[in-house]
């Protein structure tokens, strides 16, 4: 084929190839959206639109677009801003009317306009653009129903469309206009207020976001309550409106029943002020300077009927049990002294011993699970009154908050019904407390001392023995490798090792049976059934335990033990002692 026919080929197929792009991408969308529009009633674009006016019988609606802000407002009956969602479903609505069936030309159909309601249309809607105005006037309901007679201005045709246009563009002023209660994010709150019957709550957002109840008492606050209140506020609406130029005092706004009252970030102010009922459930209300008088719900009532009670939280534990430095116990038993030890706890009074760091944490656990019922006086005047001048128990708080130590004082007072009460320093206000919920809370020095019968760490230990019955079982580390050496010479998991000494670690008492190691041979302990030694560097003794006689209680059995670092000769689970026992047997059979 010639090089002159190639190129007249190619030129030809561009030619059709950019026939067809044209045709696909500009010529058939401009007619499927001309075929599209065709039976439309408005021509109009809604980015064209800048005015709405929709007149009937009775009243004349009109909406102005300010497109400096992109936003709609009414001038007509009132001054308002709008409800930007009513007012882009209204223009949806009309945007989207369609012409169902035409019926003739206003002359030939002149004598029936009056019967079709179009001499005096009930509802007229204008559309307008700069100069540019599109009207569409509706009249009657057909006879046989489901269709409007219908006319727009500009154009002779009389036609129908469907009936609930009418109802979709009937809008009143109350549908149309802005019914926000007060304008805010509830992200940019850092205060709010609520005042009533005398008596104002505040609450005040912490640098983390938690919040702080600062009126009438010092206490934390719940923040999902706090949250649930700003985003139900900013969510709700007016469910009608006052004449305009209504007097505020005839609703009872000049002296409001409640008074919401909210700060942001920015330090802008906004006030809601909620007044006298107002028939079905609804109350008068209005945002304190502006001139609008509206209803809100009962529920909007409701949700700011709070008080500290209501919003605070009911933790007694206001500290992460992290930052507790120090604990004071005072009971029936006398007074225990708690300080932090490192990772652990050390008792300093009524003697001092190491505490049982589960058992002090246990401790702060169950005093953050406790929850107030009720607040029953603020501030605490009448402590008599609900037996907490000598109470049942008081403990004492430190805390290490970053820089800031806070000291917090806990009473509680048990009493013989079904509610007890308590005292907190930090709010300084007397509570309720369910009696269940603390009847059993009893911390004593004997629970929170540590009772473990060796105590040491795992790591500087280096040679381990265990004599039980006849056999003796002997184990020693070399760097980081452990090897049994007794009875049989084999290297040893070292996982297995730090189980092994795992459950020596957990070996504790359950009580005391002799306060002294005097009577060995009474619990045969002179010749111990099990011995455990622990060695550390240099193959210095750590220390010793050794189990005797074993006996039968009602809540277990328990078996005799001494230890080199103990005074006093103790019962002990039976059960810990076996497990040292299925330990040394897995070590031995290498599982």
């Amino acid at each position: 084929m010639k090089p002159r026919t190639l190129l007249i080929i190619a030129a030809v197929f561009a030619v059709v190839v950019s026939f067809y792009v044209v045709f696909e991408n500009i010529y058939l969308p401009k007619k499927e959206k001309g075929k599209e529009r065709e039976n439309k009633v408005f021509t109009l674009t809604r980015e064209d639109l800048d005015l709405i006016k929709i007149q009937t019988e009775h009243s004349v609606i009109i909406l102005v677009r300010e497109k400096d802000k992109d936003r709609w407002v009414m001038t007509a009956p009132i001054k308002s801003d709008v409800d930007a969602g009513e007012v882009e479903s209204f223009i949806a609505s009309a945007l989207d009317t369609e012409v169902t069936r035409k019926l003739g030309t206003k002359e030939q159909l002149k004598d029936s306009m009056g019967d079709f309601g179009l001499d005096e249309p009930k509802l007229s809607v204008v559309l307008g653009s700069g100069d540019n105005s599109e009207v569409l006037s509706l009249g009657n309901v057909v006879a046989s129903g489901g269709e409007v007679y219908a006319t727009r201005k500009g154009d002779d045709q009389v036609f129908l469309v469907d009936e609930f246009v009418t109802e979709d563009l009937n809008r009143d002023t109350t549908t149309l206009r802005d019914k926000t209660l007060v304008a805010f994010s509830p992200d940019d709150i850092v205060s709010l207020s609520v005042s009533r019957s005398g008596t104002t709550v505040t609450v005040k957002r912490e640098a983390d976001d938690s919040w702080l109840i600062t009126e009438p008492i010092k206490y934390s606050a719940d923040a999902d309550q706090i949250t649930d209140i700003l985003e139900f506020v900013s969510e709700a609406g007016a469910v009608g409106f006052a004449p305009e130029g209504a007097d505020p005092a005839e609703y009872g706004l000049s002296a409001p029943a409640i008074t919401l009252l909210l700060v942001d970030t920015g330090g802008a102010i906004s006030r809601l002020l909620i007044g006298k009922p107002a028939g079905d459930n609804n109350y008068w209300a209005m945002r304190e300077g502006r001139p609008s008088i509206f209803m809100v719900s009962e529920k909007v009532k409701n949700k700011l009927t709070v008080s500290a009670d209501f919003i605070m939280d009911r933790s007694l534990l206001a500290y992460a049990a992290a930052d507790v430095t120090a604990i004071e116990v005072s009971g029936p038993d006398g007074r225990i002294s708690i300080v932090r030890d490192g990772r652990g706890w050390k008792i300093t009074e009524p003697d001092q011993v190491k505490g049982d760091r589960n058992a002090v944490n246990a401790l702060l656990s169950d005093l953050r699970e406790m929850k107030v019922s009720g607040i029953v006086q603020i501030p605490a005047k009448d402590l008599g009154r609900y037996g907490l001048s000598r109470p049942t128990l008081a403990i004492t708080l430190t805390a290490d908050e970053g820089d800031t130590e806070h000291t917090s004082v806990l009473k509680l007072a048990l009493t013989a019904g079904d509610t007890s009460y308590g005292y907190l320093s930090t709010g300084d206000f007397i509570f309720s407390i369910p009696t269940e919920t603390i009847a059993d809370f009893k911390p004593t020095f004997d629970s929170l001392k540590d009772r473990a019968l060796l105590s040491f760490d795992k790591d500087t230990v280096t040679r381990i023995t265990v004599a039980a019955g006849d056999k003796t079982y002997a184990f020693k580390k070399k760097g980081d490798t452990w090897k049994m050496t007794d009875p049989d010479r084999k290297k040893v998991d070292t996982a297995l090792i730090d189980s092994l000494l795992g459950a020596i670690g957990d070996l504790s008492y359950s009580g005391v049976l002799v306060d002294t190691k005097d009577n060995l041979e009474q619990w045969e302990l002179d010749e111990p059934r099990t011995a455990i030694t622990l060695f550390g560097p240099d193959d210095k003794e750590i220390g010793r335990i050794a189990f005797g006689r074993e006996e039968q209680k009602d809540d277990g059995r328990y078996t005799a033990a001494v230890s080199t670092s103990l005074k006093k000769t103790y019962g002990v689970d039976t059960d810990l002692v076996d497990t040292i026992k299925d330990k040394i047997e897995i070590i031995q059979e290498g599982r």
